[in-house]
């Protein structure tokens, strides 16, 4: 069983980038969920000042497997939170990728 560290999150808002690494070089990077698009209105997570919005699951998507193909075991991996590459749903909303990860050996 892999020994992993305790779990992290990063946010990462639309069309931002973010570069996720492990600290300890002998570590890489376990990517545990992701998801992208927005969740709530009331959070003040990558804030806007676009239209107003009912918030709904169908606003976000599940992209775990997305980052696992890129990031996964590698030490570092750089992010970019693009409707491009993660969809666009609710095409007017600002969106941000939430992404829950550890390192481990």
């Amino acid at each position: 069983m892999p020994e992993l560290g305790r779990a992290l999150t990063a946010i990462v808002c639309h069309k931002d980038h973010q570069e996720l690494h492990c600290d300890n070089s002998s570590q890489a990077l376990v990517i545990y969920t992701a998801a992208y698009g927005r969740k709530s209105e009331r959070q003040k997570i990558c804030p806007y000042d676009g239209p107003e919005w009912t918030p709904n699951d169908s606003c976000v998507a599940d992209v775990t497997t997305a980052l696992r193909t890129r990031c996964d075991k590698r030490k570092k991996c750089k992010i970019h939170a693009d409707p491009v590459l993660f969809g666009n749903l609710c095409s007017k909303v600002n969106k941000y990728l939430h992404i829950v990860y550890a390192c481990g050996k």
